[in-house]
């Protein structure tokens, strides 16, 4: 780990509070070797995502998070300790990254039971890990995955309000200048949050007549295979769509999340900007895997139809989507396939895993068919297992899995980066959540590329399925907000 300067120690400092801070770090320090420290202290009622604006996001790592299923939302900025991720062991890569990471971890300051449980590593993953010589385009600063541990963490759950300082302190460091830079940091989150910049939304673009060409096109060429090969059952096909800004304008990911957050409340929303670059920003639905302990949560979230203009007609569509043939073959498929991968890391195997539905799950834009999904594990530890086993779904990918994966990576023609991909965040403990990436965009200065896609299988079309996927890239492209492009410093 890196360690930043040590700020002069200022001649009004506490030294009281530097003394007692000291002692505390001293007691959690090993000789020779490195630390990274957590300090916690509750604030005073606020909104997280306050503490994050262009200025001060700009030139680091930041993450805004809004996931109401856990009533958790917070503001992340800077980064303490990371890992990007690359090649096809990112996975078993990232599991014994984070157990050093907590091998190294200390936690200071205010305690209670939430203390555990909090965000301490946050990760974004790719869909699938790039072959050696592929260019990483617009995805380049995230590698096949990026895993870190923020300096700074601001998080409201249960109503409360805490902030988070997170400080490598390198082995050879004097106790005395790190308690100094925490103390330091600690005055700074005194001062107010800055206010947003003003923001527009930029409104609905349309796809051209040569992009819907091309996407049927390969639609048919992946139902043609369905039809022809007995083994491969489906297939998910995504395409992005690309948005520009008006001139003297730029995408603003922040006013983005933000208008997600008050259209999608059902669902998990995210930004994740990278240093001077891209922010990855989107609403998703769709659960991965929730582990706490022995216990282990998800979804099956496959089936789609749009909503209606009208009650009468939203309930027929709802209704036409519950008795579909083609709707619950694909949601059965993706169900089957999620059981079984928990099958193998529950305590009762296939009798330890329960799936109640589907039922209808109904969103801003679209309706779904959703089935709940526990497991009881063989013993707590097991979250990057459970990413390895789900990832990607059948929602996503397609059955089986690897036929499925193949037949995208050949054909496809779309580096996905880490649209579909697990996003979400590790505990102190080990456990953790994350969330299948979709209603997303990666936005780019004046530039914004919407992703979405749909499951295919035998009997499917082209042009409903081109249908699906407008009325998915509604939940993201009816959000994207710019504003007026500053000169660089």
């Amino acid at each position: 780990m890196t360690v930043a300067p040590s700020p002069a120690l200022s001649e009004h400092a506490d030294e009281a509070a530097l003394a007692s801070l000291s002692a505390q770090i001293e007691q959690v320090r090993r000789p020779g070797a490195a630390v990274l420290l957590s300090v916690r202290h509750r604030l005073s009622a606020a909104e997280p995502w306050a503490w994050l604006d262009p200025e001060r996001t700009a030139d680091e790592t930041f993450v805004a998070w809004h996931e109401p299923a856990a009533d958790l939302t917070f503001a992340a900025l800077g980064t303490a300790a990371s890992h990007l991720l690359t090649g096809p062991a990112r996975l078993a890569d990232a599991a014994a990254w984070c157990s050093h990471v907590r091998e190294l971890h200390h936690t200071l300051g205010d305690k209670d039971d939430s203390a555990e449980s909090a965000p301490f590593i946050l990760s974004s993953l790719a869909f699938r890990h790039r072959e050696p010589g592929a260019l990483p385009g617009p995805w380049a600063d995230f590698g096949d995955g990026l895993l870190w541990v923020p300096r700074l963490l601001i998080s409201t759950q249960g109503g409360q309000t805490w902030a988070t300082l997170h400080e490598p302190i390198a082995a050879a460091e004097s106790t005395r200048d790190a308690a100094a830079r925490v103390l330091s940091r600690q005055a700074a989150l005194a001062r107010r949050p800055n206010p947003a910049p003003a923001s527009a939304l930029l409104g609905l673009g349309e796809p051209t007549a040569a992009e819907r060409g091309d996407w049927e096109a390969r639609a048919s060429r992946a139902i043609a295979a369905l039809e022809r090969n007995d083994t491969l059952s489906k297939i998910v096909l995504a395409r992005a769509s690309e948005q520009r800004a008006p001139a003297g304008h730029v995408f603003d990911a922040l006013a983005t999340a933000r208008a997600l957050r008050a259209r999608h409340s059902g669902c998990t929303v995210f930004a994740i900007g990278r240093p001077g670059g891209a922010t990855f920003v989107g609403a998703t639905p769709e659960l991965l895997v929730h582990v706490a302990a022995e216990d282990a949560t998800t979804a099956a979230l496959a089936g789609t139809a749009p909503r209606g203009a009208s009650p009468d007609s939203d309930a027929r569509l709802a209704s036409a989507l519950s008795a579909g043939k083609k709707d619950l073959r694909e949601h059965e498929l993706v169900v089957s396939a999620i059981v079984d991968a928990l099958a193998q890391h529950a305590r009762d195997h296939a009798a330890g895993v329960v799936a109640a539905g589907p039922h209808l799950r109904s969103l801003a834009d679209v309706h779904h068919l959703e089935t709940s999904i526990t497991a009881s594990l063989k013993s707590p530890g097991r979250l990057w297992d459970l990413v390895t086993a789900l990832h990607p779904t059948p929602a996503v990918g397609g059955v089986p899995r690897d036929e499925a994966l193949a037949w995208l990576a050949a054909h496809e023609g779309l580096d996905r980066g880490a649209y579909a991909g697990p996003v979400g965040w590790v505990d102190s403990a080990g456990d953790g959540v994350f969330h299948v990436a979709l209603r997303s965009a990666l936005l780019f200065g004046d530039r914004a590329l919407a992703y979405a896609g749909a499951g295919l299988v035998s009997g499917s079309s082209p042009a409903d399925e081109w249908a699906e996927t407008e009325h998915k890239l509604r939940a993201i492209r009816s959000a994207l907000c710019v504003r007026r492009a500053t000169a660089p410093r």
